[in-house]
């Protein structure tokens, strides 16, 4: 495997997931070599934030696949992204993923070097976006593709109907499948290796066109969809499923036992990522929650005082960020902050983000429809409820304005939060870890580390408990060493090295 596309930040605690001890050399899902597969994504349009989370989350669930994820370029249309500046980019994979969209990137002897490992062999996914990349003025790009698609419609729901039933991709796939939501891209020349799998009729001319297909591009074998506009889509269990064969189908890997069926347990976990919270790169990482449905969510903010020489600014409150927060100036009682929702709704829920966990905050909640006259939609003055984050169910029609006015807090703390947040429904559920905040539990926004570092959860009690030594290899497996005993003993027998592996590239093991 390329080593400069290894972990750029170690991981620096560890949780729970795939593990094995040193003497079971697998984990017993697998059987023999997970297929090492690289996830390039990034450039214009679409959350390939959440989508580098629900593709290797969502294939892993059905198959042994490790991976790796690149996501470069920014949000733009013609970037030539550091990855492919190394001839030997593809090297130690068994398949790439692209799902990348840089329709403005046109040097001939860059994009060569994009399909040169295709070319020789390395077989490839190509997802939505991809066929609209690198128009260099011919048709190099698009004989990868095996389909030319010059743009597409509007954003509809579409049916894709199953061309070939018998093909192991569409196995499972049925006759046919409603895209929940979609923007379905035109198909406008097939070139000769191109097999179509499925496709769509669009509006209009009522013209079908080719959303599924494999393609023969030198000695590779390549699967692609145009089906992955939105998370929606991409999420669901029957999208995953052909995703995932036409992976194994590509590599050629595609037998008896490769593929397996999910539950619905883990179908819904899958699904909760259409709005998971995301990551910055790691020099300006952070921990996100709170975007999604939040009527407070970026709206212009005041306050009575803010800590302005700490940068603890009233507007931190609702960016979305936990690792940003306002704080008020001074330790006084009755500081105020306020935020303005933007237009009059119905808010009946309300959750703040405090900054200490041992603390049982005093406060009051009003609203208002003008900023000038205000009435009161929570009472908690005389909270002695310790918690970190308080949620409330409020019945405040016609509201644009919202205050907190802070009152005491024991032990004494200042007036300060993480984050606030304001619904027209009930309050959605906190993301996998910003739910431990309430209940008083360390949690890595607890642990300090240095500028530019970024401290996430790679394992956990109840499977790695007191590890008293760590080590890790090239390909990405963490080793420790646990004390079974803890402080309690020292008998012989009660240590364990356990292998920690992330398998689906979600930074968990």
């Amino acid at each position: 495997m390329n080593k400069r596309l290894l972990h750029s930040v170690f991981p620096f605690l560890l949780v729970a997931g795939s593990l094995a001890t040193a003497a079971d050399p697998e984990p017993k899902q697998r059987s023999g070599r997970p297929l090492r597969a690289l996830l390039v994504t990034g450039g214009c349009c679409h959350d390939y934030d959440r989508q580098k989370l629900i593709i290797p989350r969502g294939v892993s669930a059905r198959a042994d696949v490790v991976w790796t994820v690149v996501q470069q370029g920014g949000k733009s249309t013609n970037a030539q992204i550091p990855l492919y500046d190394d001839p030997n980019w593809a090297d130690g994979f068994d398949i790439v993923v692209h799902n990348e969209c840089f329709a403005n990137a046109r040097d001939v002897e860059w994009v060569e070097r994009v399909l040169k490992p295709h070319r020789e062999g390395l077989p490839a996914v190509l997802i939505h976006c991809a066929m609209h990349c690198y128009r260099t003025g011919d048709d190099r790009w698009f004989e990868f593709v095996g389909l030319q698609s010059p743009g597409h419609g509007p954003h509809y729901s579409y049916v894709v109907e199953n061309l070939e039933p018998k093909h192991p991709i569409m196995a499972g796939f049925g006759e046919q499948w409603t895209a929940p939501k979609g923007e379905l891209y035109h198909s406008v020349k097939l070139f000769p290796n191109c097999k179509p799998l499925g496709h769509a009729k669009r509006r209009g001319d009522n013209k079908p066109q080719v959303c599924v297909w494999t393609n023969q591009y030198g000695k590779a074998r390549v699967f692609a969809t145009t089906i992955g506009h939105y998370n929606e889509t991409m999420a669901e269990p029957k999208y995953l499923n052909m995703l995932t064969r036409g992976m194994l189908w590509a590599a050629d890997r595609l037998g008896e036992g490769a593929f397996r069926e999910t539950d619905e347990k883990t179908d819904d976990r899958i699904r909760s990522l259409v709005a998971a919270p995301v990551n910055k790169p790691a020099a300006q990482a952070t921990t996100k929650c709170c975007g999604e449905g939040n009527l407070a969510f970026g709206g212009p903010t005041q306050a009575s005082t803010e800590e302005s020489a700490k940068k603890n600014f009233a507007r931190n409150a609702v960016d979305g960020d936990l690792n940003t927060r306002w704080c008020a100036a001074n330790g006084n009682a009755n500081e105020t902050w306020q935020v303005d929702l933007g237009k009059p709704d119905h808010v009946k829920s309300l959750r703040i983000h405090w900054e200490k966990g041992d603390a049982a905050y005093q406060y009051r909640v009003d609203a208002s429809a003008d900023g000038k006259s205000w009435r009161g939609v929570v009472d908690a003055s005389d909270n002695k409820k310790v918690q970190q984050i308080t949620s409330h169910e409020v019945d405040a029609p016609n509201t644009r304005f919202l205050r907190v006015q802070f009152l005491n807090a024991q032990p004494r703390y200042w007036a300060s939060f993480w984050e606030f947040e304001a619904y027209a429904g009930k309050l959605p559920p906190l993301p996998p870890g910003v739910a431990e905040r309430s209940s008083g539990k360390p949690t890595v926004t607890d642990v300090q580390s240095p500028a530019g570092f970024r401290v996430t959860t790679f394992a956990a009690p109840p499977e790695v408990t007191y590890p008293v030594c760590i080590a890790a290899g090239l390909d990405g497996e963490v080793f420790v060493g646990v004390d079974e005993q803890g402080s309690l003993g020292k008998k012989k027998g009660h240590g364990r090295v356990l292998r920690c592996l992330d398998v689906d590239g979600d930074g968990v093991a």
